[in-house]
């Protein structure tokens, strides 16, 4: 298996080797990042959270995501077709909606227009734009974890 992520994934490899998971290769998400895929490629775990978590203390509205959203996608679309090529299964666990996208210290959002409502459309987006590809499993994520846990733990 792949691992293309957006952030560093602490202690990724030393879970998988302990579930007996081999990690081939681990490629940094980004531009032109598909290029780095080995062709013997039989399973993918996209993780790309970071990328989204990243702009929500920017942004004020869903439009004003949308611009990131499109270049994360054309990569995500570019990624998705190479794998598709090859034959391999990938794995794309959504954007999860819980409170490591806020700093600890943080409120939670519960308004009209929160946070959480930006990663539902977020994650109605992937979902619509992605699903014809017949070889990527959507994962649903995590719904719930401490709040003693902080996001750069995670």
């Amino acid at each position: 298996m792949i691992l293309i992520s957006d952030c560093p994934i602490f202690l990724f490899e030393t879970t998988a080797k302990n579930l007996d998971i081999q990690i081939e290769k681990i490629i940094n998400f980004g531009p032109d990042c598909e290029k780095e895929i080995l062709d013997n490629t039989k399973e993918c775990l996209l993780l790309i959270t970071q990328s989204f978590y990243n702009n929500f203390e920017t942004i004020n509205t869903y439009k004003e995501f949308t611009e990131d959203l499109l270049v994360t996608k054309s990569c995500i679309f570019k990624i998705l077709k190479r794998l598709s090529n090859i034959g391999s299964q990938v794995y794309f666990p959504l954007v999860p909606k819980h409170f490591i996208y806020k700093d600890r210290n943080s409120k939670f959002f519960f308004e009209k227009d929160s946070k959480d409502i930006f990663i539902n459309n977020i994650n109605n987006n992937l979902f619509m734009e992605f699903n014809n590809f017949s070889n990527l499993i959507f994962l649903r994520g995590i719904e719930n974890i401490s709040t003693k846990i902080s996001k750069d733990f995670f």
